[in-house]
């Protein structure tokens, strides 16, 4: 009888009691929610690149760089095809910077006028691409309007549930942030309108958010 009574004790000893488990419990517990948001940032320049191929004199050359610097575009420059390659092709990049709507469809009207006035020219490939110089405060801002969509969510989830929410007890970014210039392409080749929206640039942010919970 007494080895008995002696188990039941050190049994009763090992468990814990009802109100200790049931904070342990909460403390596990958690809402999960995946927060969003995609920042749009006003780019501070552009880049472009063109590559060219024709025969093109040393003075039509020169010509067309002076155009592009009276167009306000910085650090122009040609690139001339490697001699031993098979490559006919040159490149022509340069950079703009404030790129307003009125900028940016001024150097589409100046890269069509270029064409017109150099017939033996032509535009093989060109491309515009959108940048921020302070890339890390877009994604900043990115990040924290991912973790307010996220604690809108869960504070939702846990009205309906009748709880109380806490605070993140894990953050999982997927993937990083990136200033991508996801409205990069103008038209280089040639004016083709009015431009709707200013050059910009866009950080997409997503988090996956655990929240604890009190009862």
């Amino acid at each position: 009888m007494r080895s008995m009574i002696l188990f039941a004790v050190i049994a009763a000893a090992s468990v814990l009691p009802v109100g200790a488990q049931a904070v342990r419990d909460t403390q596990r517990a958690g809402i999960s929610v995946v927060g969003r948001a995609t920042v749009r940032a006003a780019a501070d320049s552009l880049r472009f690149e063109a590559t060219i191929s024709g025969n093109l004199p040393d003075a039509e050359e020169d010509s067309i760089l002076a155009a592009l610097r009276a167009g306000n575009v910085d650090s122009v420059q040609i690139l001339y095809a490697n001699v031993l390659s098979a490559s006919t092709t040159d490149v022509v990049r340069g950079s703009l910077r404030h790129p307003t709507r009125e900028r940016v469809e001024a150097l589409a009207k100046l890269a069509a006028s270029i064409l017109a006035a150099h017939p033996n020219v032509r535009m093989q490939a060109g491309y515009v691409t959108a940048f921020v110089d302070n890339c890390p405060k877009v994604e900043e801002e990115a990040r924290r309007q991912a973790l307010d969509d996220a604690r809108r969510d869960a504070s939702a989830i846990a009205a309906i549930e009748g709880v109380r929410l806490g605070n993140s007890s894990s953050i999982t970014e997927v993937p990083s942030p990136a200033c991508l210039p996801t409205e990069s392409r103008i038209p280089f080749t040639g004016y083709q309108g009015p431009i709707e929206r200013e050059p910009a640039v866009y950080v997409s942010v997503t988090e996956d958010v655990t929240f604890s919970i009190r009862y």
